[in-house]
């Protein structure tokens, strides 16, 4: 006679419970083995990438390495300065965020040393505003100016190489020939 409270093995509480606690089981000994893209080799330098005051990138994505297509990554859209970062690298994927700054004005950087030709940033701002970036220097050197595009179109795919290290600071609210 089973226990109060105890179903017996046979009942229909007692099958339920073996089935859900043998599921359980093998849902745990499938996350333990399965294949984590951050289990392969870091590339970035020490943490994801941040930029302050913006919450998260607004989008993290993969895509196969060596494949070039206009639909690779996103556009950016009319108004935003984007920013591309290559955060991760296996030998069969890269792991990219992407970050939109819509305010015009400076967002201090994170993480984004990662120095390679596989960063990007587009800058479609409306109204002849540059984008610069910035090192963290006692003076804050410019690094490189991003000119605004004559006519900023509603989706922008005017991809510019941009070389994150030693990057800190990224203007939004700027003019290159100032």
């Amino acid at each position: 006679m089973p226990r109060r409270g105890v179903p017996a093995a046979g009942s229909k509480k007692g099958r339920f419970a073996a089935t859900l606690v043998a599921a359980f089981t093998l849902l745990l000994a499938t996350i333990a083995v399965a294949p984590s893209a951050y289990a392969d080799p870091y590339i970035g330098p020490g943490g994801e990438p941040k930029v302050e005051g913006v919450s998260g990138p607004w989008k993290k994505m993969d895509r196969p390495r060596g494949e070039e297509s206009r639909g690779y990554l996103p556009g950016c859209p009319k108004a935003y300065v984007c920013l591309y970062v290559l955060s991760n690298q296996t030998s069969a994927r890269n792991y990219w965020y992407i970050f939109r700054l819509y305010e015009e004005r400076s967002y201090k950087v994170y993480d984004f040393n990662y120095n390679s030709s596989l960063q990007w940033i587009i800058n479609n701002q409306i109204g002849g505003v540059d984008a610069m970036t910035f090192d963290g220097g006692v003076i804050g050197d410019l690094i490189a100016c991003y000119d605004a595009p004559a006519i900023a179109s509603e989706t922008s795919w005017a991809f510019k190489s941009a070389n994150w290290y030693p990057v800190w600071w990224v203007a939004t609210d700027g003019d290159c020939n100032a």
